[in-house]
């Protein structure tokens, strides 16, 4: 009769061993199935293999108040075939801390924020924070809110433009995406790197030179074309029109 060895029985076990230990960690009673990765994206918020490695989540969902762990995909993988263990796993990565829901708007339908550097150590602070998360709307460490406020500025004031709503992509570009029908309304799909990064590093930006070192790709809603903006253009409303005018879209009433 065959027996598991030690290593082999741990990878079989990893997820259980995992819950176990967050569970006495954080306050809250996390099950197996309750772990999973980025590989597909995660609920509408989440792009998929978009979080950075030795970066997981645990996020209450508001739904049902139930917490999901979200593992960075390379870091599944190696739970997964053992090459790390849970009681390895868990003081030296960088947890951040959340909520999610069905929401589909961007700067609602997910967040997290770090609490510590690495591990989990200051227990009784993350289980409070976690357990708040049911009542939580807008985090005063969300600083999302102030890239889609100036967002929103810049298109309006450089482009004549107005968001009609905001997506994220895996991409280095912002992507603006015109409804052909209404020329003068926009898609914005932001970089799921640049979004995840203000909750990795929460802090003030300077969010008129941030917002204007995009670099901008177009497209329409009725065809897969996309156009890159080139960056050394002398009047970046007039660029953008003349683009979309390319992709099928009547000149917008462009006045700067």
């Amino acid at each position: 009769m065959n027996t598991l060895s030690q290593r082999e029985l741990e990878r079989r076990v990893w997820k259980e061993s995992l819950a176990s230990l967050l569970t006495d960690l954080v306050g809250y009673s996390i099950k197996p199935a309750q772990i999973c990765s980025d590989e597909h994206g995660f609920s509408k918020g989440i792009a998929e293999k978009s979080l950075i490695g030795n970066f997981p989540l645990i996020l209450i969902n508001q739904l049902n108040g139930e917490p999901q762990v979200i593992l960075p995909f390379k870091d599944y993988e190696e739970l997964e075939a053992g090459r790390v263990y849970a009681v390895q796993y868990i003081p030296n990565a960088h947890w951040s801390y959340g909520r999610f829901n069905d929401n589909n708007k961007v700067g609602k339908n997910v967040f997290w924020k770090p609490i510590e550097a690495e591990g989990i150590r200051n227990t009784r602070l993350i289980s409070q924070y976690l357990h708040m998360q049911m009542e939580m709307d807008i985090d005063p460490d969300d600083f999302r809110q102030e890239l889609l406020k100036e967002t929103i500025n810049y298109l309006k004031n450089e482009i004549g433009v107005d968001v009609k709503e905001f997506k994220i992509h895996n991409s280095e570009k912002v992507l603006l995406v015109m409804n052909i029908n209404k020329p003068d309304i926009v898609t914005c799909y932001l970089p799921s790197i640049l979004v995840n990064d203000l909750m990795y590093r929460p802090g003030e930006r300077d969010w008129k030179e941030f917002v204007k070192s995009f670099d901008l790709e177009l497209g329409v809603n009725m065809h897969n074309k996309r156009m890159a903006v080139p960056n050394d253009n002398n009047d970046l409303g007039e660029t953008c029109n003349k683009i979309w005018r390319t992709l099928g879209v009547r000149g917008l009433d462009y006045v700067k």
